[in-house]
């Protein structure tokens, strides 16, 4: 199989340079390169350039260069803009963002005051804006981005939207937020293109169908990851196929069906070498990786994930490095070698508070928030000038005194609340402040004693030492990265949605199942929406949801342990059984330390929710925690 997978990879590499891409690239060429006149050549070349991210490398410098000649000469704004977005995006390719960035800021001042040329000037501050995403400063990036929306939507232009929006989800999907990401990518969807306007929606819907992968609903991603690539073959869009068959890969193993992930994850590789773009290169090696460690090859696994590692670091793609060391940490994990994968781990733990430095979600849900308010600004603003226009012939002076009254006391209240969000800003960003010195501290001390043991009962026990006590020491020191980890995500906020909170304990489940694989875990259920509950009852919930679940593993015998989520009447229920040996409610209670019973419901009093456990022996054991909303 590796002789095999390697020749492919060759062929792939080789060939690549030797034909075309797509049948659309073809028919465009031969249009930019034909005698008709320099007005038809240069839009052929622009249409042609559209085309970038399916055209190899070096096709796409000869059509940039040759291109650069028609624009000198034609001397068109319109154009030039279009010209020099293109240009953007071969740099940007060529990992020379900075580049990219400057050109992008000269064109835009250069043709800012030019009329006709709204659409042109405002896909440049689209990139613009999608630079710093890629760069991993979404906080920067989804600021600008929500300025363009707010324009592209005053000038009804849905097209430029459309890109923006999808922007923006992808920046949500790329920090683990699924539930934005995916309403905006439902916007995407239903928005309706006027006959001028072009938005290609396949990698819309294969984002969103990895989004609904990531919050398990396995059969709607994979009819939407499917209408994707359909979408894409027909649009003869490359990039949108190879994201669309990884994607459709990764559904599959998660329902059982790996043995048909390997062709759909070998054919996006073989795509993407017919690209040549390294970023999409090293995010399917690692996505190869991964699928190598479900399956028990991870020799290959690691090589790919150190591959993958390698070009997202000579490119500086620091926040989509996350996704190698996953599978690497994976394949490390799967095959035993503890030592490597606490390593890893630490690595990924440092790598996420880098990123968390720069990218607050508090401060992403205020841009958001700010983003509607405005919006509902405008609409007001210009609900009024249209009466305005409408009355006043009829009403003359007196509607204008009155309109003047009313906008000076508009601005008033608005001046006074301002002044109290200020205030308000002011305790939340001195709060801000404390809990990420307090996460600081518990990384800097707790993580590095915890890998400590990690690595040093490792040790032991490969010198055939008591392995009883050292492999306890291993599960320890495993307890106190999950508690440390969770921590830091509950301190890095002060509050927390539900529907986060609820996919933390689905992937607490989900790696559970792979610790202990003779025991089925069981979830089910959702979160209740739009509802948010404080950093210190989020931890307390999760932390006791966790000593449940480990009590039941160690001590139940049982089969199946399940967690189970539904909310009405202004509560939220949790409910964890297992089918095990049960105990005597009673004596446990009695018992001191008995399994940790008394520290739980201390848990639940001091966070304001409720605990309760009912058990008998023979039967098993249920606990259900209540939470009000």
């Amino acid at each position: 199989m590796k002789q095999t997978f390697r020749f492919i990879l060759f062929f792939v590499l080789i060939a690549s340079k030797g034909f075309s891409q797509t049948a659309k690239i073809d028919s465009l060429r031969k249009i930019s390169y034909s005698n008709s006149s320099s007005t038809e050549r240069l839009n052929g070349f622009l249409l042609l350039l559209t085309q970038s991210e399916s055209m190899f490398l070096d096709s796409l410098s000869k059509v940039i260069q040759d291109a650069s000649v028609l624009v000198k000469q034609e001397n068109n704004p319109s154009a030039s803009c279009k010209y020099v977005y293109s240009l953007a995006r071969y740099y940007v390719r060529l990992g020379r963002i900075d580049t990219a960035r400057i050109l992008l800021n000269k064109a835009f001042e250069e043709n800012k005051n030019v009329k006709g040329i709204n659409r042109e000037l405002l896909m440049i501050e689209f990139y613009l804006a999608k630079l710093r995403v890629r760069e991993g400063k979404y906080k920067e990036g989804m600021a600008e981005a929500y300025l363009v929306l707010a324009k592209a939507e005053n000038k009804k232009d849905y097209e430029v939207w459309s890109h923006i929006a999808n922007l923006i989800g992808f920046s949500y999907m790329d920090m683990g937020r699924y539930e934005e990401a995916i309403s905006w990518f439902y916007r995407i969807l239903k928005v309706k293109l006027s006959p001028s306007e072009q938005y290609d929606q396949s990698q819309t819907f294969a984002n969103l169908a990895s989004c609904l992968n990531n919050v398990l609903k396995f059969d709607s991603a994979l009819t939407l990851v499917n209408t994707g690539i359909e979408r894409s073959r027909q649009e003869q869009n490359l990039t949108s196929l190879a994201n669309g068959l990884n994607i459709k890969a990764d559904i599959l193993i998660n329902l059982n069906q790996k043995e048909k992930a390997e062709p759909l994850l070998i054919e996006a590789i073989s795509i993407r070498k017919k690209i040549g773009n390294a970023n999409f290169v090293a995010s399917d090696l690692a996505q190869l990786s991964m699928y190598y460690a479900t399956v028990g090859k991870y020799d290959k696994g690691i090589k790919l994930a150190d591959s993958a590692l390698k070009i997202f670091n000579q490119n500086n793609l620091l926040s989509k490095s996350m996704f190698a060391y996953e599978a690497l940490k994976t394949n490390y994990k799967y095959m035993g070698d503890n030592k490597n994968y606490a390593v890893v781990l630490e690595k990924m733990l440092s790598l996420k508070d880098s990123l968390y430095t720069t990218n607050s979600a508090e401060s992403l849900t205020e841009l958001q928030q700010k983003f509607e308010v405005e919006k509902k600004e405008r609409t007001i603003a210009q609900q009024k000038l249209d009466l305005f226009q409408r009355n006043i012939l009829l009403y003359g002076g007196g509607i204008s005194v009155v309109i003047l009254l009313g906008l000076l006391g508009y601005r008033f209240n608005k001046y006074k609340t301002a002044q109290k969000v200020k205030s308000i800003a002011q305790v939340k960003d001195a709060e801000e402040k404390e809990r990420k010195r307090i996460s600081s501290e518990l990384h800097d001390n707790l993580g590095v004693q915890a890998n400590a043991i990690l690595h040093n009962s490792t040790l032991l026990k490969e010198k055939e030492y008591d392995n009883a006590i050292v492999t306890d020491l291993q599960e320890t020191a495993k307890e106190m990265l999950v508690n440390l980890r969770e921590t830091l995500w509950a301190m890095k906020t002060s509050d927390v949605s539900s529907t986060d909170l609820w996919l933390r304990i689905i992937n607490f489940m989900k790696q559970m199942g792979r610790h202990y694989t003779a025991i089925n875990f069981n979830i089910s259920g959702s979160a209740p929406t739009g509802t948010t509950i404080s950093s210190n009852k989020a931890i307390n919930i999760i932390l006791v949801i966790q000593e449940t679940v480990n009590n039941a593993v160690k001590h139940s015998k049982g089969k199946n342990i399940s967690v189970q989520s539904e909310s009405s009447f202004g509560n939220w229920a949790i409910a964890i059984s297992d089918d095990g040996v049960g105990f005597d409610e009673n004596l446990a209670f009695i018992k001191k330390d008995s399994y940790g019973f008394a520290n739980m419901k201390e848990r639940a009093q001091t966070a304001n929710f409720k605990y309760e456990i009912a058990a008998n022996l023979g039967t098993g054991a249920a606990t259900k925690i209540t939470i009000p909303i």
